[in-house]
């Protein structure tokens, strides 16, 4: 399992040297079975602006990365709601790719989402959840669970990782 802590433009750049981090270290950990990107800023968000400039430099810089060297899921925050995105590759849904959680929300006022329309959201709520992760072997499994203990939303990842795309990854769109 690899883990990636990523800053979203606070301290780092998502290009330059933080991009080539992230696919220098992609590329090290290819054959690893679950991959997960932490960071804050949303790439696909449910309540800001899609054009958000955080949102488009990430989905710029760091969307391909994911999708070459298949990220299972991308732990997003700020939004301060419920997010599940459906997995995506180049911004389209399948059966393949990566799913974009957020946000988190417990201790803090849950907002609104205005997004709803958007077709990359396959469940977008204003509720304090935390996400419960559980791994095996083969499948990842994600479950919602709100301020009472109750899951409210829950799907399966099982392990398809297709070898990476090297070539696609070394230039972004």
């Amino acid at each position: 399992v690899v883990f990636l802590m990523l800053d979203t433009g606070y301290v780092s750049r998502f290009d330059g040297p933080q991009r080539a981090w992230l696919q220098e270290t992609l590329a090290l950990h290819a054959a690893s079975r679950w991959t997960f990107a932490v960071y804050h800023e949303p790439l696909y968000p449910a309540h800001y602006d899609f054009e958000n400039p955080e949102a488009v430099e990430g989905r710029l810089h760091w969307a391909p990365l994911f999708d070459a060297y298949g990220v299972t899921a991308a732990f997003e925050h700020h939004e301060h709601n419920h997010k599940r995105t459906y997995r995506l590759t180049g911004g389209q849904r399948g059966e393949v790719g990566t799913a974009y959680l957020g946000n988190g929300c417990i201790g803090m006022e849950p907002r609104s989402v205005k997004g709803a329309e958007r077709g990359y959201l396959a469940q977008a709520v204003p509720a304090r959840h935390f996400w419960k992760v559980d791994l095996t072997r083969d499948t990842v499994r994600f479950e919602a669970i709100d301020e009472t203990g109750a899951c409210f939303d829950e799907f399966e990842i099982i392990r398809a990782k297709s070898i990476p795309n090297l070539a696609k990854a070394a230039h972004p769109r």
